[in-house]
């Protein structure tokens, strides 16, 4: 709780499923109010109450962030539901491996508005919230092991270095006023954006990592909690590796 018994109010982009459902429950679970989109006309996941809308304390609403219009539906709903904003997760992304050379434009221009458009938007409905409120309010980016260079996925390590870009930006822009920004990389996590990995590429990422196994999207979705809503106050412009030691991407 806030100061004088308020709840706190967490925004989750892509919440509905995946690490964004566990970043949901973790919000939850700690006493806040939580926001969160998709882009699908119903949330996913019926059979869990964080996840489908019906949770006490929760806001499901259809948005697709890398629209701006979407963007201020999202926050404005959220505001009407709960009356502020203290804390926004930019968890919302889409993947779409390939090599540079064979990688179509429209892809490439899908990917960018996906993942950077629609981070960019976000934090910056944000930061003005944040402003107008008054508040020290907490911004988290959802980084990726790819950030740091892979051969199979130009597109998406590239909008991933440009969020931990924008993050440090803000970090260093509005820290004056109590705005924190940081980014949380994951390791190998088992969800929906991994699916499509061949059981090789499984196998090659436990091995490389120093557990031995896959990541829970629970352990991230704690790391995200400690920064929107715990004690990590005093942490900004850092990127928190969730990865369980594993610091790249096999080749």
């Amino acid at each position: 709780m806030l100061d004088g018994g308020v709840r706190p109010v967490l925004i989750v982009t892509g919440g509905s499923r995946g690490l964004g459902a566990a970043m949901v429950q973790a919000g939850l679970a700690r006493g806040a109010h939580v926001a969160y989109c998709s882009r699908t006309p119903t949330p996913l996941a019926p059979t869990d109450g964080a996840v489908s809308g019906t949770a006490p304390n929760s806001l499901w609403i259809q948005a697709d962030v890398a629209r701006e219009a979407d963007v201020e539906q999202l926050f404005d709903d959220t505001l009407t539901a709960f009356g502020r904003v203290d804390a926004v997760v930019n968890n919302a992304a889409i993947n779409r491996p390939g090599l540079l050379v064979s990688l179509a434009d429209e892809t490439w221009d899908t990917v960018v508005a996906n993942n950077l458009t629609s981070a960019f938007l976000v934090a910056r409905r944000a930061v003005r919230e944040f402003r107008r409120q008054a508040i020290p309010g907490r911004l988290v980016f959802m980084g990726s092991l790819m950030q740091e260079g892979t051969s199979a996925g130009a597109c998406y390590a590239t909008t991933k270095a440009a969020q931990r870009g924008l993050a440090l930006a803000i970090a260093r822009a509005y820290g004056r006023y109590g705005i924190t920004a940081n980014v949380v990389v994951c390791g190998y996590v088992e969800t929906d954006l991994t699916g499509d990995l061949t059981e090789e590429m499984r196998r090659a990422l436990v091995e490389k990592c120093p557990q031995r196994r896959a990541g829970r999207a629970e352990e991230v979705a704690a790391a995200v909690a400690f920064l929107t809503l715990g004690d990590g106050v005093s942490l900004t412009g850092q990127i928190l590796r969730v990865s369980g030691g594993l610091t790249e991407v096999p080749a």
